[in-house]
């Protein structure tokens, strides 16, 4: 009886979405059952539909070599506050965590901030419209220059932000659409210089992925990036800190580390520009490659593996059943999964 209901049941979750019921009814009855060996059998009959794999064994092999693919390459999005609930983070990442988190409290740069400076943009550029064909240029006048580019930068977000108001954050993934924009308004004006970069592909080496304008007003050059703010997010990097595959903190975090940087940052996510010195820019490219790198982090810290994550079993087979997502890399050799828990050929930020 025991064994029959079982089987019953082990065949029943193929067919649905919750199989803590049956495992609760399997209980409640006087037995006792794996129920990660019932999630275990309702994603190797997943994969066997997926793949159109014969037999559940061979399906079992596949979710397994799966699995050490995905622990070795990826990690889900609550990765970092479960295990320092579980305390089994080490204390040096746990060291730097609090580093960062006090970094971030002391410059008061979290995401937030984005969206506050977007609406103040939008309010902004209600009133304060720019003559862009206005002969700019012509002038050492730094307030008009400044004027034609904060009302420029204005014009932008309020844009942007507009295009997507129900967004959570106004900036995320927002560099290209900020460029488009400043293309069509520069376009015509003959006095002003518009370059438009990819930091990674322009730059040649390997650099975190970027759209910004390089404009020249007289002899003054400016870096335009409205959407910068997108870096400042803590909980983006503490997802990322650490993670084979990914790259180091996000952007910003490099920008707050001197009151140099910091008083670039502050231009940045204010004013959505700045001008080109040689320190300057420095600076700013350089928040770029380190975030695009954590070697460095492994570097200093050789009791943490970077082959290694904190991602068991039981996390790939919920993610295969629709129920965690993932921080999805360049990699495709998974093959699509069931939602949008994973997204083909998808690559990193």
């Amino acid at each position: 009886m025991e064994k029959q209901m079982i089987e019953e049941i082990k065949n029943s979750i193929r067919n649905t979405t919750s199989f803590r019921n049956e495992v609760k009814i399997l209980r409640d009855n006087g037995y006792t059952i794996d129920e990660t060996d019932l999630a275990q059998q309702k994603a190797a009959a997943y994969i066997k539909k997926r793949n159109g794999i014969k037999n559940i064994i061979d399906a079992k092999k596949k979710l397994d070599a799966e699995f050490e693919l995905v622990k070795k390459a990826f990690v889900d999005y609550e990765r970092i506050e479960y295990f320092k609930k579980k305390k089994l983070i080490s204390p040096i990442l746990k060291q730097f965590y609090d580093t960062i988190k006090e970094l971030y409290d002391n410059c008061d740069f979290h995401i937030e901030y984005g969206n506050y400076f977007g609406i103040i943009n939008m309010l902004a550029a209600e009133g304060s419209r720019y003559p862009f064909l206005k002969e700019i240029g012509h002038t050492d006048s730094t307030t008009e220059t400044e004027k034609f580019l904060d009302s420029l930068i204005a014009q932008v977000r309020k844009e942007v932000c507009y295009s997507d108001m129900f967004k959570e954050y106004f900036f995320y993934y927002k560099c290209m659409e900020c460029q488009r924009s400043i293309n069509k308004k520069l376009e015509g004006n003959e006095n002003v210089s518009n370059v438009p970069f990819d930091t990674q592909k322009d730059f040649g080496f390997p650099i975190y992925q970027h759209a910004i304008n390089l404009v020249k007003v007289g002899d003054r050059r400016f870096i335009l990036d409205p959407s910068y703010i997108q870096f400042c997010d803590i909980q983006e990097t503490m997802d990322v800190i650490g993670v084979p595959g990914r790259g180091g903190a996000r952007p910003g975090h490099y920008l707050m580390n001197t009151p140099e940087q910091i008083k670039l940052l502050h231009t940045l996510v204010t004013k959505g520009y700045f001008e080109v010195t040689e320190e300057n820019l420095k600076m700013y490219m350089e928040s770029f490659v380190l975030s695009n790198r954590n070697s460095e982090f492994y570097k200093n810290n050789p009791d943490i593996s970077p082959t290694e994550t904190e991602f068991d079993y039981k996390d790939y087979i919920a993610l295969l059943l629709g129920k965690k997502r993932l921080n999805i890399g360049k990699y495709d050799e998974i093959g699509p999964f069931k939602g949008d828990g994973f997204i083909k050929n998808k690559t990193s930020r």
